[in-house]
């Protein structure tokens, strides 16, 4: 009888698990106008670095804070979507963020169709490099930037925003499943690949694994995502540079200045999105 008894639970047990691996779930974002919700983004740089010739260790922190209101819905379901930036800082000093504004066009796979305002965003980080170059290159930070951004596109900066933010296939996947998608990595200049893997569905949230490599660049991490209401809860992602070698020309951006960087060494970047 007990024999009988452990063959139909373990036929149970072999039944559940068969019918959760093969079903299918459809995550894609939600827009419902008005809605709201409050992000924190946080940066967390180590990085050992020689910076044409200057070395230094250095620990850094970037943390930004920004309402994404959606303001309406057209008629296919794209999301129009105002990102209100409250704040931000770098190493505990203010950033001139707030009251700032991003007008975006998002579809539900979380693809960005069209955007307004990033190129005035762009030129804020633009100032956050010069600051980070200053430990380098002293006085880097107070040569003013000549580069006029109002000038670009504000599309031309989607992709760098979409490096922090997730983009979904349109079908539905199971557990176990992966899709890719390329980023700009930050910090390290260069393209990359997110894989992204349906790692379990609990309580209408899906927990989604991912990971970077591209040489000597690694990256792994963990994003929870509402299915219900189709926003990201939290994100992390861990991303290590080892040996790596790039070179940077900022002198587009300072001409009297105008010199490219050779960057080698290692650096370590944290990466943290969740909501409040």
């Amino acid at each position: 009888m007990r024999k009988i008894l452990f063959v139909c639970l373990l036929f149970c047990i072999l039944s559940f698990t068969q019918e959760e691996t093969s079903k299918e779930y459809e995550i894609k974002y939600l827009f419902t106008k008005g809605s709201n919700v409050s992000y924190s983004l946080k940066i967390d740089t180590i990085e050992k670095l020689n910076i044409s010739g200057q070395y230094n260790e250095k620990k850094r922190k970037v943390v930004i804070d920004f309402d994404q209101i959606v303001e309406n819905v057209d008629e296919n379901g794209n999301g129009i979507i105002k990102m209100k930036y409250l704040g931000g800082s770098y190493d505990g000093i203010k950033v001139d963020l707030a009251g700032k504004e991003v007008t975006l066009k998002r579809n539900s796979k979380g693809e960005i169709l069209e955007s307004v305002g990033l190129e005035e965003l762009s030129a804020e980080f633009v100032k956050i490099i010069q600051k980070s170059l200053s430990d380098y290159v002293p006085g880097f930070d107070r040569i003013p930037v000549k580069i006029d951004f109002s000038k670009f596109d504000s599309n031309m900066f989607n992709v760098y925003l979409e490096s922090f933010t997730p983009v979904f296939p349109d079908k539905k996947i199971k557990i176990g499943e992966s899709w890719e998608k390329e980023i700009m990595i930050p910090i390290f200049f260069t393209k990359g690949t997110l894989v992204y893997t349906l790692e379990k569905i609990e309580d209408n949230k899906a927990y989604i694994n991912v990971s970077i490599t591209k040489k000597q660049i690694k990256g792994t991490g963990e994003l929870i995502f509402d299915i219900e209401k189709g926003y990201i809860i939290e994100q992390n992602l861990s991303i290590r540079g080892e040996n790596v070698k790039t070179k940077v020309d900022l002198g587009q951006y300072a001409p009297q200045y105008a010199q490219s960087f050779d960057i080698s060494g290692s650096v370590i970047i944290k990466i943290s999105l969740f909501a409040k």
